[in-house]
């Protein structure tokens, strides 16, 4: 089932037949890519705030200045439901896990942090990578005074003509699964190897 409009393989050649949101590809045997366009609003609104010395200040005019950077990345559930646990309605959200991440260069940011995430820096360049879990505390009802679920990313830095790569963010409903978790592994053994 797809609301998607102007439908589009993006893998092959393989057509398919379309019946209101239902999808029938002639797919012989082969894996489906396809594509496609949505009005619907997206499930995570992300928003990006910059500060320069502690004032704010807009993406286009903090490129090329000099001073303390911070870049507040911050995620808000939108896909709100009510529902009866208990007896009781209560409000819940469909659990993401936001993934974000961007690489600053070295040479003119110095003093590179994150909060709610880790960085990697090889030297020449520092990955900042941090995590989120907006609506989680909410529909978990937890309090913020026993434990913090971040629902945003902090980083800040000291720069000297300021300029940002892309920030990519990866969001999803799954959990990581304990099987995936090989590849952190397999990343701390190469980390360990940057300095050598």
């Amino acid at each position: 089932l797809t609301n998607l409009l102007n439908i589009e393989n993006t893998s092959g050649d393989e057509t398919f037949i379309q019946n209101g949101e239902t999808l029938i590809w002639e797919a012989n045997s082969n894996d489906i890519y396809y594509k496609g366009e949505s009005k619907q609003e997206l499930p995570i609104k992300m928003s990006v705030k910059y500060e320069l010395d502690g004032k704010e200040i807009i993406a286009n005019e903090i490129a090329g200045k000099t001073g303390n950077v911070k870049i507040t990345i911050e995620f808000k559930n939108q896909e709100e439901h009510k529902v009866r646990v208990n007896g009781k309605e209560e409000t819940m959200y469909t659990p993401f896990v936001v993934a974000c991440g961007t690489y600053i260069n070295n040479e003119n940011n110095k003093n590179i942090e994150v909060k709610n995430g880790k960085i990697i820096d090889d030297g020449s360049k520092t990955m900042v990578v941090g995590l989120a879990f907006p609506g989680m505390k909410e529909s978990l009802n937890i309090n913020t005074n026993k434990i913090e679920i971040p629902e945003k990313i902090e980083i800040t830095m000291a720069s000297i003509d300021f300029e940002m790569e892309n920030i990519i963010s990866v969001i999803t409903p799954k959990i990581i699964e304990e099987n995936n978790l090989d590849i952190f592994n397999e990343l701390d053994k190469l980390y360990s190897q940057v300095n050598t």
